[in-house]
């Protein structure tokens, strides 16, 4: 486990020889029930980001984010601290690769800036970051840009307003939007925007669960779906009038 950029290591007493311990079936169920339980509700951290043309996804799969998805913001998990990306400017660098990363929790003074800089590295940045919930995913929003950076101030002066204004519902709710500007050298750039919908006192009770918000997604969409009209059913054509036999 890393802990401002350090590694932390746990050191277990081993018995001699390295044999394992006698089996309890006493502590084993409490053992395994443990495991079991911690690891169901750290659950998996997915990463948020915007891409270069203003839209939005989290995860590996680049899932997307939609204008009209609601996020839930953990206004006791926001961090702040110094990351140090490859510099992708070296012929040697082939990709952006985050080398290394000094963070604490936002209630905490900010870390020392780091003074080695890795060889492939560019210069240590300011970076902050939130934790936010969303149809039962767990996503990190984390920059060093400068679009980035003015965004999480915005919204941090919203949260401060609202703390002053009623404090008793202080998570936010929000849509992720995007604004650009025309920078001289990359021309249209996009910059992040978090708008704020809603104030709540917590999220609904099954925000976390992924199923249930998935399936609860799905019959929102099928009922405002259009229903289908049945096929127009013709009378049948009236029978053919018989032909007049002519007249010699």
């Amino acid at each position: 486990m890393a802990m401002n950029g350090k590694s932390k290591t746990t050191v277990v007493a081993t018995r001699p020889n390295n044999a394992m311990q006698t089996f309890d079936p006493s502590r084993f169920e409490a053992s395994v029930d443990n495991m079991a339980r911690v690891g169901a509700a750290a659950g998996r951290s997915e990463f948020l980001r915007m891409d270069k043309s203003g839209d939005w996804y989290f995860g590996v799969n680049d899932n997307p984010v939609g204008p009209d998805d609601r996020l839930y913001l953990d206004p006791m998990g926001s961090v702040h601290g110094w990351q140090c990306w490859a510099d992708t400017d070296r012929s040697d660098v082939k990709a952006a690769a985050l080398l290394g990363s000094e963070v604490v929790p936002s209630y905490e003074d900010l870390p020392p800036k780091p003074e080695e800089v890795p060889r492939t590295g560019r210069d240590w940045a300011a970076m902050v970051g939130l934790s936010l919930l969303m149809d039962g995913h767990k996503l990190t929003y984390t920059t060093t840009a400068l679009g980035g950076l003015d965004a999480v101030a915005a919204l941090s002066a919203e949260l401060k307003t609202q703390y002053k204004t009623d404090p008793s519902r202080m998570v936010a709710v929000l849509n992720l939007g995007s604004d650009w500007y025309d920078h001289k050298k990359w021309g249209k750039t996009y910059v992040p925007v978090f708008n704020v919908i809603d104030w709540v006192a917590a999220p609904p009770a099954n925000a976390g669960d992924t199923v249930a918000r998935t399936a609860a997604k799905a019959i929102s969409k099928a009922k405002a779906a259009p229903a289908k009209k049945a096929p127009l059913r013709r009378p049948p054509p009236p029978p053919a009038k018989a032909a007049k036999t002519a007249r010699r």
